[in-house]
């Protein structure tokens, strides 16, 4: 019973931390830009954007189109944080992670139920049997 408890805090804690860590990498994932106007007004973030950045740099029309990543320690962008956005993107990430998790956790327990491990029980003086009777 003890050994449930611990694998399931264990496997709640690691679907949260997945769950953040796909958060906080989504507001550092470029977007595409199809146009240079599409600079002055761009969002960040995984599912949701909860990210916004505007600029005030004229930039040239040959660049485009690209990806552009954020810039969050220029001086010329300006970031907006919307934490509301933020919540909604890390319970729905880590209701992903979670769905992710159970279906591998029954897929690996109906592999097992089909294919139990083979046990070792055997105590080393039995495996050794004498040849010869003496």
């Amino acid at each position: 019973m003890k050994r449930k408890v611990v694998f399931i805090i264990i496997s709640v804690l690691a679907v949260i931390l997945i769950g953040g860590a796909i958060t906080a990498l989504g507001a550092f994932c470029p977007i595409w830009l199809e146009s240079y106007e599409d600079v002055y007004n761009m969002h960040f973030g995984l599912p949701f954007a909860f990210t916004e950045q505007t600029t005030d740099l004229i930039l040239n029309n040959d660049y485009f189109p690209r990806f552009f990543a954020p810039q969050y320690f220029h001086e010329s962008f300006d970031t907006m944080f919307l934490p509301d956005m933020f919540i909604f993107s890390l319970l729905i990430n880590i209701l992903i992670a979670a769905i992710i998790y159970i279906c591998c956790c029954f897929i690996h327990r109906a592999y097992r139920k089909k294919h139990p491990k083979k046990t070792n029980n055997k105590r080393k003086k039995t495996e050794y049997v004498p040849v010869f009777d003496q």
